[in-house]
């Protein structure tokens, strides 16, 4: 992650959960307090404007999915370099 970040990248990060959501958003903010951590909420405007100005998005599958309907379309896209399942086997 660290490696991405340095390449200048956005990381994205998918957990189960909205509530897991917000402590990986507090965790990753102190890890990583130089760069702009956003979370997405399920809302497609707000999350846009997350991905295209935050370096590290935490989002859930349901938003990530809302969110990547017409990437093309959509800023931020393209700076994705790394993408992070977290708790995969939770997914059902």
């Amino acid at each position: 992650m660290s490696q991405t970040l340095h390449m200048n990248k956005k990381v994205v990060v998918v957990v189960s959960h909205k509530v897991i959501a917000q402590k990986k958003t507090a965790f990753l903010t102190k890890v990583f307090h130089k760069k702009k951590v956003g979370r997405t909420f399920e809302d497609l405007n707000k999350d846009s404007q997350i991905l295209a100005n935050s370096d590290i998005i935490i989002t859930t599958p349901e938003a990530w999915d809302v969110l990547t309907r017409r990437w093309k379309s959509r800023k931020g896209f393209t700076e994705v370099g790394l993408i992070v399942i977290d708790n995969l086997h939770l997914l059902g």
